[in-house]
């Protein structure tokens, strides 16, 4: 869902001349297949399958010796309990062909060292308050919906349940501006309960301590950050999840920063490392416990993706009350000019914006605005950021800004 959504991006950038309806129309002969797209919309005649990149270890080896085939484990009640997470670990090899760097697992000790825009805080709320914004939640969640975006011109649906509030009465005003960005969650828009703004205070203290010590880029926004948007996202079994994909920063606006609060269920959350010309690309996997804080900084958005795979039911470390459910809170900060000045697409809805990260590209890092998707075909249209800054930047910012209008640290 959301990686073909990064995908369709990402070919608007390296064919900025092929209309958008082309590109769509070529992903999805390919089957979301990226590498098979680029291959048709360079020559279109030549769109054959292919040839699998040989293994770098195969030139270490001896020609003479043949590669066993993997192993088959069959596991049965006498698989002897000390030697069954070995046993499982095998299920699901390694494949150095798609992942050339191996997935790491990081702890709380570790996750800053490899993900430097990252930050984790366990036990952050007092246990009681913990228990009580849990129960509330869960409880409110049996009227949460499934968020639905257009992909590819067609209309998709996430397989867990979300809810959008907002902390005021303006925000809520402001929900039809955010219908294309955040999907049918807008439409469903609820204020700030009294234990969400309760849980606001702590969350604002938190980002804001951490802020204080870290270079802030001419696109952030300037001042404290301010906690004006939450969106919940509530899991309620182990295969409910949600795919790779990075936050929308429509409403955001670049460089956002973004506070996770975990409860109930310990479920693992992956972070994909985007490739650089520098940095190959790199899976991570950290598990999130109950009444944990995870501070995503810029440029994390850009940079990275993220999402919660689904997992067999004793993957998972349950909840004494919640059992599987893991409820997510995100805390974010919505910026009014981003917002006030959102640019229409010729479909007449808001376009979203996004981050050109292809690599070998001139306009690496650097902010667009483009079709979020219509049914049953979506346009054409795309800006770059830099050309809508005297809109959205006021006073001398302006000048300095617009010479720094992209992702200029991506070891953040």
């Amino acid at each position: 869902m959301a990686t073909s959504d990064f995908t369709i991006a990402t070919l608007v950038d390296m064919f900025p001349n092929v209309p958008l309806g082309r590109i769509r129309t070529v992903l999805a002969s390919t089957h979301g297949d990226m590498d098979a797209a680029i291959d048709m919309l360079l020559d279109p005649s030549n769109a054959r399958k292919r040839k699998a990149k040989p293994d770098i270890r195969c030139f270490f080896q001896s020609q003479s010796v043949a590669r066993p085939p993997p192993k088959k484990v069959h596991i049965t009640s006498s698989t002897p309990a000390d030697s069954l997470h070995l046993t499982m670990a095998s299920l699901v090899p390694w494949d150095p062909a798609k992942d050339p760097q191996k997935p790491k697992l990081l702890t709380l000790h570790t996750l800053n060292q490899h993900v430097p825009c990252l930050s984790l805080q366990t036990d952050f709320l007092p246990h009681d308050q913990a228990s009580d914004m849990l129960t509330e939640m869960m409880a409110a969640s049996a009227d949460w919906i499934r968020t639905k975006w257009v992909i590819v011109d067609r209309e998709v649906e996430s397989p867990h349940h979300t809810q959008l509030y907002g902390l005021e009465e303006a925000h809520l005003a402001r929900k039809a501006d955010l219908y294309t960005n955040t999907g049918t969650a807008a439409t469903n828009m609820q204020q700030f309960t009294p234990m969400l703004h309760a849980v606001k205070d702590p969350v604002e203290a938190a980002v804001n301590h951490a802020l204080a010590s870290r270079v802030r880029h001419p696109l952030e926004a300037p001042g404290p950050w301010v906690a004006n948007l939450a969106l919940g996202n509530v899991y309620r079994t182990s295969d409910q999840s949600v795919g790779s994909h990075s936050d929308t920063m429509t409403e955001l606006g670049p460089r956002p920063t973004i506070a996770s609060l975990t409860l109930g269920a310990e479920r693992v959350f992956r972070i994909k490392r985007l490739a650089t010309s520098t940095t190959p690309a790199q899976t991570f996997n950290v598990k999130l416990p109950h009444n944990s804080l995870l501070i995503m900084f810029p440029p994390f958005q850009e940079c990275y993706r993220h999402e919660v795979p689904p997992q067999q039911p004793w993957q998972v470390k349950v909840h004494p009350v919640a059992g599987e459910t893991r409820v997510n809170l995100t805390f974010r900060m919505m910026r009014a000019n981003y917002v006030r000045h959102m640019p229409q697409c010729r479909c007449g809805k808001p376009a979203v914006l996004r981050t050109a990260n292809r690599p070998s590209k001139k306009h690496v890092g650097e902010y667009f605005y483009m079709c979020a998707g219509s049914v049953p075909a979506s346009c054409s249209y795309f800006c770059w950021l830099r050309d809508r800054l005297p809109l959205l930047l006021e006073g001398a910012a302006t000048a300095t800004a617009s010479r720094d209008y992209g992702v200029d640290d991506q070891k953040s």
